[in-house]
């Protein structure tokens, strides 16, 4: 009986963690700005995704970086633009009314 329980336990710890790391991030979508870009404005400010930042020793064309994606241009095997703010992710791509 013990190593049936313990057997359970080993295969259930994996898809734990990897459901809590998704929780996080699902919970906090609705940080994600709507529209093409890693911002949007609201109330004539704009406001930058939580999730877009840039690495400075990059060059300027390579610098964007993603946390919600884990990704940045410089690794990308395509031409990517996060650099640019252009979203990567392909979240809320609608745009809404303030």
């Amino acid at each position: 009986m013990p190593h049936l329980i313990i057997l359970l336990l080993t295969h259930l710890i994996i898809p734990i963690k990897f459901i809590a790391k998704y929780f996080c991030l699902i919970f906090n979508y609705y940080k994600i700005p709507h529209g093409p870009y890693c911002y949007q404005l609201k109330k004539n400010k704009f406001v930058r995704c939580p999730y877009w930042s840039q690495n400075k020793s990059k060059d300027e064309q390579e610098c964007g970086y993603c946390a919600w994606l884990e990704i940045g241009d410089w690794e990308c095997e395509y031409s990517s633009l996060l650099w640019d703010q252009c979203k990567e992710c392909n979240f809320k791509l609608n745009f809404k009314d303030d």
